[in-house]
């Protein structure tokens, strides 16, 4: 038997025959997904080396297989059973000789039973006997996308049969059994609803009520604490008609949806998409209309703009309306996209549908959203195909003429989307934190940190309005010290909340340190340092480490030819920039007085970025780049105060390296230069003075800002850079720096040099 569900093997005769190591199974594997059909070689590639294979890797696939072809051959199976089909292959597999085949089968005879009336006791005894055919997680031990998206499926199929026997089995009466299974699961799933829910019920009917509700409660904190959102609406109803001692509870136990057949089972979502009917079933009776979307938040605050400006935009039905909500993680897109779709849901009576993406981390499948899109909508199982085109154009049809609301939530890109794009009349909301500028149409939202009012509001929600009015000032530092992210937000309020633990000035005393501010700003289920990682891991190298080196340098606003120089690299820096801008981890702001863009990161990122280069930055790349960039400025400012003071030549005051102009803008207008560069080339200044080792870069770059500073009369920031300047020299006992500042001469007028 070829087996899926779980390592992948081949057995005949209780005998495993060897097919060779990791990625000669990949392949395997691959092709008894496709059992019976062609697979291209290049799909084959997929599953053994993921998006990079080697260069080999089409004469390595063929080598593999006529391998595997000779080890099943040796083994007793027919030399065809893997046969060559053009520039693809196929597995020929009987029935009965696919573990995942005779699971399925099994489990179509159980629920056959129950069709023609049988006992569900023997539908119970089915059911467990197709489980048993599980030996592990499916495909367990291969980790390429492609196999772990449909590891993934068949993990989640496995989940549905299991809840589907768990409630049978609740209906007839075996409490304890049931609840000491269901609490094991809960504790490996803890974001699946429907087992918590199961778990509830059967502690209620198990006359254990306290602790059904305070599954719920446990459940309900893990969610607004980590996602910001609450159970739901089924999982509420049932936690009410608990409190009520509903006689519905016992008339009816809960025994489960039934269990469709399907070749390609739904993957797991971590918060799940509640798959329930809508218009008529096929027995033409009516059912209740979809209702996926998660329910809102009770102390959502704010966003007034944003919300009116999605409304305003709506175009004239029966147009598809596509808004794209990007921004930084944990600045709240969900929470706003939920609120919106709430709020749309009176005007858009038809199908509310609602998916988790998970585009940070694996990705979901458009094929395999489709499914649960299209199953949820009434499709029976059967008459779902397989093809993603296909699967595309059936759901626009079940959408017609039904004007509804999708949120598509955490997706990664365009490409994701727009196979999940209805044909008319529906408003799709989706969440990303890449701002997907390639969804033809969508209105593009970026999502910007709270006003600090509206962060204010969002602490007194949590801990009171009393304790943020008695201290206004230590809760204005606190949510400031968040970012005023929403996520950092209520972390932050959750901490406070603990009675008697940490006063409004001592968390404001713990945050102002950016270097240990993340270390604050965590629970034991979630973190502002986990929401950034997770993007920054989605980033390509050289973006990482342009992050990495943006944080190193205390600028609020980077220059634009600042990438170049970071990574010593003009080429590679477009798409590195481009990346970081796209994923919402560094802000384009501007234009500056030369009409240029600038470069921002917000506090929290750069925290979280400085961690990073302490980890993956050798010791001597800082001071490299710190040196790159300074030795850059001294360069631009010695040209630029020549063309600015008409100087026969450049005055050479100190024997530093320097890096090339990367632009020509300070030599057009030197004074809309320098005004353009102050503020940046101010904190370079106290920077380099503060490093060891560039003090030297601190005095020379202050000498030749003296003159711009003069002529503009910006007398407090001459006083700064030439007492910064001044002190960096007298440290390093140069000579030059011995020289009289026109700072401290009473700024009389620019130094003779």
């Amino acid at each position: 038997m070829f087996r899926l569900l779980g390592p992948v093997e081949v057995c005949l005769d209780d005998r495993t025959v060897r097919v060779g190591g990791p990625r000669s199974q990949a392949m395997l594997a691959a092709l008894l997904l496709e059992a019976n059909r062609i697979v291209p070689v290049s799909r084959l590639m997929d599953a053994a080396w993921g998006g990079h294979p080697p260069a080999s890797a089409d004469v390595q696939v063929r080598n593999r297989v006529a391998a595997a072809r000779r080890a099943l051959r040796a083994a007793g199976l027919p030399g065809d059973v893997i046969g060559t089909h053009g520039s693809g292959y196929l597995l020929t597999v009987a029935e009965g000789q696919l573990d995942l085949d005779v699971f399925e089968e099994r489990v179509r005879r159980a629920e056959g039973l129950l069709d023609r009336g049988g006992a569900p006791e023997e539908a119970v005894s089915g059911l467990r006997e197709a489980l048993a055919m599980w030996r592990g997680p499916a495909l367990d031990g291969l980790r390429t996308p492609a196999l772990t998206a449909a590891a993934q499926r068949l993990d989640e199929r496995r989940m549905t049969v299991v809840e589907r026997c768990l409630g049978l089995e609740l209906g007839l009466g075996r409490y304890d059994s049931v609840i000491g299974r269901l609490t094991e699961l809960v504790e490996a799933y803890p974001w699946r609803e429907s087992l918590v829910g199961q778990l509830m019920r059967a502690l209620y009917l198990a006359d254990r009520q306290g602790e059904a509700l305070d599954r719920f409660d446990q459940l309900r904190r893990r969610l607004a604490e980590e996602l910001g959102i609450d159970p739901t609406a089924q999982l509420i109803r049932l936690r009410d008609l608990i409190l009520r001692n509903d006689p519905s509870l016992r008339s009816a136990p809960d025994a489960g949806p039934a269990v469709a057949p399907s070749d390609h089972p739904p993957a797991a979502a971590q918060h799940g998409v509640a798959a329930q009917h809508g218009a008529a079933g096929p027995d033409g009776a009516a059912r209740p209309p979809v209702r996926m979307l998660p329910a809102g938040l009770t102390d959502f605050v704010g966003r007034e703009e944003q919300i009116a400006a999605v409304l305003e935009w709506l175009p004239e039905r029966p147009a598809v309306a596509v808004t794209a909500i990007s921004g930084l993680p944990g600045v709240g897109k969900t929470t706003l996209a939920v609120r919106i779709a709430h709020q749309l849901g009176p005007a858009y009576p038809g199908p509310h549908l609602y998916v988790d993406l998970n585009g940070h981390d694996h990705p979901a499948p458009p094929v395999e959203v489709l499914g649960r899109f299209l199953r949820a909508l009434g499709v029976p199982g059967a008459q779902i195909p397989a093809d993603l085109e296909e699967r595309a154009a059936l759901f626009r049809g079940a959408m017609a003429e039904r004007p509804g609301v999708v949120l598509l939530d955490n997706a990664a890109d365009a490409a994701q989307v727009r196979p999940l794009l209805p044909g008319t009349d529906t408003v799709v909301l989706v969440t990303s934190r890449r701002a997907l500028v390639d969804v033809d149409g969508a209105h593009q939202l970026r999502l910007e940190p709270l006003p600090e009012a509206d962060a204010l509001r969002l602490l007194a929600g949590i801990i009171g309005p009393d304790r943020v009015a008695a201290e206004p000032g230590s809760a204005s530092d606190v949510v400031h010290h968040c970012g005023l992210l929403p996520l950092a937000v209520r972390i932050a309020g959750a901490r406070l909340a603990i009675p008697g633990v940490l006063s409004l000035r001592q968390a404001a005393a713990q945050l102002a340190e950016l270097s240990h501010r993340l270390d604050h700003l965590a629970r034991a289920d979630r973190s502002v340092r986990a929401a950034f990682h997770s993007a920054y891991v989605a980033l390509d190298e050289p973006a990482r480490r342009l992050l990495r080196r943006f944080a190193v340098l205390d600028l609020d606003r980077a220059p634009p030819w600042l990438p170049a120089v970071l990574l010593d690299d003009e080429a590679g820096a477009a798409n590195a920039v481009t990346g970081l801008v796209e994923a919402n981890l560094v802000e384009v702001t501007g234009p500056d007085e030369l009409g240029q863009v600038r470069y921002h990161l917000h506090d929290l990122v750069r925290a979280f970025a400085r961690e990073r280069a302490a980890r993956e930055e050798g010791p001597r790349e800082r001071p490299e780049v710190l040196r790159r960039v300074f030795g850059t400025w001294l360069t631009l400012t010695e040209q630029a105060r020549v063309a600015l003071s008409q100087e026969g030549g450049a005055v050479i005051v100190a024997d530093l390296p320097r890096s090339p102009a990367p632009t020509g803008e300070h030599l057009h207008d030197p004074k809309r230069w320098f005004g353009a560069e102050r503020a940046a080339l101010l904190a370079g200044i106290e920077q380099a003075a503060a490093t060891p080792g560039l003090e030297d870069y601190s005095w020379a770059l202050a000498w030749h800002c003296d003159y711009y500073l003069f002529v503009d009369a910006r007398v407090d920031d001459l006083t700064r850079v030439t007492e910064i300047g001044l002190a960096a020299a007298e440290r390093r006992r140069h000579p030059e720096g011995d020289r009289p500042a026109p700072a401290l001469r009473g700024v009389r007028g620019p130094a003779t040099q």
